[in-house]
């Protein structure tokens, strides 16, 4: 372990949370996040030209409050870096993740304005339906929705019906946003959701963003006994985005600096869907399965061209345009980060838990089912006493050289995180 990451263990557990705590209507964490990388030479990262390897350490504070109908919540965040023997410099920065007003008009309306989360679906490797929150659940930690997820400005008029619930929603983009991102976030949605049958809850959705036409979405889940099954799918215009001109639209060749990036609004309509179960045998044991689809994945034709890309970036490494070269792979390489539930079309995510006292196990894997290759988590988490936490875990990515895990610049991951609640 690094020795500049010992001041964040220290930190973490010196932090004056409990007078807080002590506070009416404020509670949160603080955690200190210690992670250690072990890089590979991939067509993607030459020889390390990227230099993954290394170790990096977060100590965050998360709070939260609720204030005669305010609630907020915000996180302090320290960031060290250190990779490939050179440590980059400390970052300190704090984020508003929620801050709204909510009041009641009547038994039967409920209204809320502010920066804030709504979270409508049940999938937990994918979301397709997390519209009302900046990012999508890290798969390391499918429970932590909301731990870095930042919430949007929106106003929700909620009228409780006495079979059905409806909401409305409008929402807009946060400052700083890229125009990608405010159109995604300047939007208009309604939904009607209710217990069907018992046991078996449904919702329907419509959405229109800007500068798109309707989408229709549909979540559902019914429980008997020990088994959960649920579903979430939306079909609509895909997600805008900003990407790099010709990276996958045209033969493989070498783009001179600068990179020229465009504006896709997204106008084709596709499904994003996840479809899984949950089966909890017996006490202390939990197996999911989820299978899910990105209807505005990379195709397999655009992946065969994306390892063309590569091939042909690589070789101009050693000609006269190396550094034109070096500019093209780091574009390529930032394709493969660019979601966090994978980038191609069809996934499999498997995971299972066992409860052993004050230790619980995990082992999950997130597997392309194009490609076969695959992200495995395998943790471990004790309680050492009331409100502290530590868990442990290793990532590993296997595949094929020219599969998507395969090409990532990864070999293994490995996280020690210390939590303390309060």
């Amino acid at each position: 372990m690094r020795p500049v990451f010992l001041p964040l263990i220290y930190a973490a557990l010196a932090l004056p949370v409990t007078a807080l705590a002590d506070d009416a209507g404020v509670h949160g964490y603080a955690l200190t996040d210690l992670i250690q990388t072990q890089a590979r030479s991939t067509a993607a990262n030459p020889d390390n030209l990227f230099g993954a390897g290394g170790g990096a350490g977060e100590l965050a504070l998360g709070l939260e409050g609720n204030v005669s109908g305010v609630r907020w919540r915000t996180r302090l965040t320290v960031d060290s870096e250190s990779y490939s023997g050179s440590g980059s410099p400390t970052e300190r920065y704090a984020s508003l993740q929620e801050l709204y007003y909510g009041w009641l008009w009547g038994e039967r309306w409920h209204f809320s304005a502010g920066q804030q989360l709504l979270t409508w679906d049940n999938g937990m490797s994918f979301q397709p339906l997390g519209f009302f929150k900046s990012s999508q659940t890290d798969l390391r930690d499918v429970f932590d929705t909301e731990g870095r997820s930042q919430g949007i400005p929106m106003l929700v008029a909620t009228y409780l019906g006495d079979s059905v619930t409806t909401d409305i929603v409008a929402s807009t983009s946060n400052p700083g946003n890229n125009q990608a991102e405010q159109t995604n976030a300047r939007q208009l949605a309604i939904r009607w959701s209710g217990e069907l049958a018992p046991g078996l809850n449904t919702a329907l959705m419509l959405r229109k963003r800007d500068s798109a036409r309707v989408g229709a979405g549909v979540s559902t889940s019914y429980g008997v006994d020990e088994v959960t099954l649920h579903a979430d799918a939306y079909y609509g215009p895909a997600e805008a985005r900003e990407f790099p001109v010709g990276l996958l639209s045209g033969p493989a060749q070498l783009f001179l600096p600068p990179l020229e990036f465009s504006y896709d609004p997204g106008h084709d309509y596709v499904l994003r869907s996840v479809i899984g179960a949950t089966w909890t045998p017996q006490r202390g044991v939990a197996l999911y399965g989820e299978w899910v689809h990105h209807g505005d994945g990379v195709s397999g034709s655009q992946w065969k061209l994306y390892n063309e890309q590569l091939a042909l970036h690589t070789a101009a490494l050693n000609g006269p345009y190396h550094d034109a070269a070096v500019g093209n792979l780091g574009t390529d390489l930032s394709l493969l980060g660019s979601t966090p539930n994978g980038v191609r079309r069809d996934y499999l995510y498997l995971r299972a838990e066992l409860g052993q006292g004050d230790a619980t196990w995990f082992l999950s894997t997130f597997a392309g089912v194009a490609d076969g290759s695959a992200m495995t988590t395998l943790s471990k988490t004790w309680k050492l006493r009331d409100h502290l936490t530590l868990e442990a875990d290793l990532n590993a990515f296997t595949g094929k050289a020219n599969s998507e895990f395969g090409l990532t610049p990864y070999r293994y991951q490995a996280h020690l995180v210390l939590l303390k609640t309060f």
